[in-house]
């Protein structure tokens, strides 16, 4: 709830008297800043759910925390990304916090993964676990680092890395976590961190955390979130992919290989004087890799209905299963020697039954049954392909109101694909647009007498436009590709370019974006990780080149699942699907060329369908205004006085 004085002292805020104007020196009024402030405040005060779609430069960032700052109950705002949140936590709450009448306790919490488990850790150096070999430094390190970090978050060592061998053994999942039983919870960094979100006034999470929360509402360590009187939700556009995969249910044999090394490692703790158990292992160790070897060499994303050899997976899940159960039940006899035993019997019997409903159970019309296959593990899924009645009664448990805000909500200035895909209803919505003056500082060039992308001869037509357009901008540019394979081919293409090149794969995407500012000519080459969340100000980035129009490969098995949903509904799946979401994902990548008032550049869009497809209103209508050409003189000419 905020009070009048509240609202008063937010309007002064951004205004032409605002205390801003001390702090940043680029600072101006902008009224989409202001509206969009006011909104969130209705959302607080009216308990409204709003959808919000704000154009880049309206600073909605300021204009959604500053109200929660100033309400007087508990606000979540949730990010697209870690580094979003870091971004929001260390850039903008030390710019605003020290201006405001009060000072409310701000939180950042992630999770349970980035966090380091003590537990855990210390089972690893009882066994001599990392103590040789590629990991050793970096494991005495941590071993050295965790008795003086106060948050425990592994992202602040280095050069950490979720996928290196040492991390899931030494975090914690709901899984295999202990709760309040463990006897190192008094030091728990996960139980510390939510802790302190449970007791602030604003908590900032990423997307997976509040999703998480919406899902499951608790697990061993109680609450992940508190009840809020408004969550305010950033790159929501996001939320579309999100969602269905957090009220999906899954299970990988990774998992199972979890279970079978706690549980190896509990028995040890507990003496190791059970020989049944460790050949029950054994057995159940090489029956899930038998399991995932009738699936193939290499990696694969399919429908369930579609698995290789159906009968032979059939006979090894029957065999896996079956030690599964007897696992289960010998924990159970010896869940009484240890907490840890007691834990593994308890996930042995969950994983028993959820392994068994995911590859035994028929999935119904509602569902995309599939999997995924990686060199060592594979993972079964159920997504449902309806999830709105689910996620309006996980929202309305969790806060009073909601707000949904984006740069890429809407298609053709309307907010009904997003509506449709997560089944909201009565709900507000508020369209602002860009503060920047598009007409007169961008230009979108679509190059005349290219070959439709499908053409054999397009990808060579494409690098000579891009070759014409970043001599003209002297580098300066990003080209952003729909496909690896495409960013492969043009790496290797223009590595003859005066310029620095760099590409996506390369180096971590942070250090190829700090190079790129730090260059003044630099050509970065990007697929999908760099259309969205990236911010590159000034002549550093001049040029935007995308190279199609960026229609989804139907070869998804959710994809499909939902093509073939829309179809036996009678719907159109190009227009209900294909259509919107490729819209908002050219939508992203545009966003990338403006990002502050006095940003000038050139987007270049090399796709004819643009020019020549019945649907190109819904591209065009959707993004902003800009001045638009055919003719590679005007890109000449734009740039000449540019750059003069």
């Amino acid at each position: 709830m905020l009070l009048a004085a509240d609202i008063a002292f937010l309007k002064a805020f951004f205004s032409d008297q605002s205390p801003l104007k001390a702090s940043m020196a680029n600072f101006r009024p902008r009224k989409s800043q202001l509206d969009m402030a006011l909104a969130i405040v209705d959302a607080i005060n009216n308990q409204q759910h709003y959808l919000i779609e704000a154009g880049t430069g309206t600073g909605k960032s300021f204009a959604y925390a500053l109200p929660a700052l100033l309400a007087h109950k508990p606000i979540i705002i949730s990010t697209g990304t870690k580094h979003l949140q870091d971004q929001l936590l260390e850039k903008d709450m030390p710019i605003l916090l020290p201006l405001l009448p009060r000072s409310p306790k701000v939180a950042l919490l992630k999770g349970r993964n980035n966090y380091l488990c003590k537990h855990r850790l210390n089972l690893q150096v009882a066994e001599g676990h990392f103590q040789f070999g590629p990991h050793r430094e970096i494991f005495q390190q941590i071993v050295r680092w965790h008795k003086r970090t106060e948050n425990g978050d592994l992202n602040d060592l280095a050069s950490p890395s979720e996928q290196t061998p040492w991390w899931p053994a030494i975090t914690s999942t709901s899984d295999n976590c202990l709760g309040k039983e463990c006897h190192e919870i008094g030091e728990c960094f996960v139980y510390k961190n939510r802790k302190a979100a449970l007791e602030a006034d604003v908590v900032i999470v990423n997307h997976h955390v509040l999703l998480a929360n919406l899902a499951l509402q608790r697990d061993a360590l109680g609450e992940l979130l508190p009840q809020a009187a408004a969550v305010i939700v950033d790159e929501a556009h996001q939320l579309v992919d999100l969602v269905p995969q957090f009220f999906s249910e899954t299970l990988s044999s990774r998992q199972l290989n979890e279970l079978i090394r706690d549980t190896d490692a509990e028995q040890l703790v507990v003496g190791g004087d059970m020989p049944e158990l460790s050949a029950l292992l054994q057995t159940l160790l090489k029956l899930i890799a038998d399991f995932r070897l009738c699936f193939g060499e290499g990696s694969h994303k399919h429908l369930w209905s579609e698995r290789p050899n159906p009968s032979v997976i059939n006979a090894a899940n029957q065999a896996l299963l079956s030690a599964l159960e007897r696992l289960g039940t010998y924990l159970n006899t010896v869940a009484e020697r240890s907490k840890g035993l007691s834990n593994c019997a308890e996930r042995a019997v969950k994983l028993s039954l959820a392994w068994k409903s995911l590859t035994c159970d028929v999935a119904t019309e509602e569902v995309a049954h599939w999997y995924e296959s990686y060199k060592t593990n594979i993972h079964i899924t159920k997504t449902p392909l309806k999830i709105g009645d689910q996620f309006q009664k996980a929202l309305l448990a969790m806060a009073d109101s909601w707000v949904f805000t984006s740069a890429t909500l809407t298609i053709d200035q309307q907010f009904h694909y997003f509506e449709q895909q997560l089944g909201l209803a009565s709900i507000k919505t508020l369209l602002l647009d860009s503060p920047f003056d598009y007409a007169a500082n961008a230009l979108w060039y679509v190059p005349a007498h290219l070959p439709e992308p499908n053409a054999a001869h397009y990808p060579d037509a494409f690098l000579t436009v891009v070759r014409d357009v970043v001599s003209l901008s002297h580098g300066r540019a990003f080209v952003l590709f729909t496909s690896h394979k495409a960013l492969q081919h043009a790496a290797i293409a223009l590595k003859d370019l005066p310029y620095p090149l760099l590409i996506q794969g390369h180096a971590p995407k942070q250090v190829l974006l700090n190079q790129f500012r730090l260059e003044d000519n630099a050509i970065l080459l990007g697929t999908q990780s760099f259309w969205e969340g990236v911010d590159v100000q000034g002549e550093a980035l001049s040029c935007v080149i995308i190279d199609k129009l960026p229609f989804s490969v139907p070869n998804d098995p959710i994809h499909l699942s939902q093509i073939s949903a829309l179809t036996a509904r009678g719907k159109n799946a190009f227009s209900h699907y294909h259509l919107p979401r490729a819209v908002i994902t050219l939508k992203q990548g545009a966003g990338r060329l403006i990002r502050d008032q006095s940003d000038r550049g050139v987007l270049v869009v090399c796709d004819v369908r643009l020019i020549t497809r019945g649907y190109r209103s819904a591209f065009i209508k959707s993004l902003p205004p800009f001045k638009r050409t055919r003719q590679l003189q005007d890109v000449a000419e734009f740039f000449k006085q540019t750059l003069s």
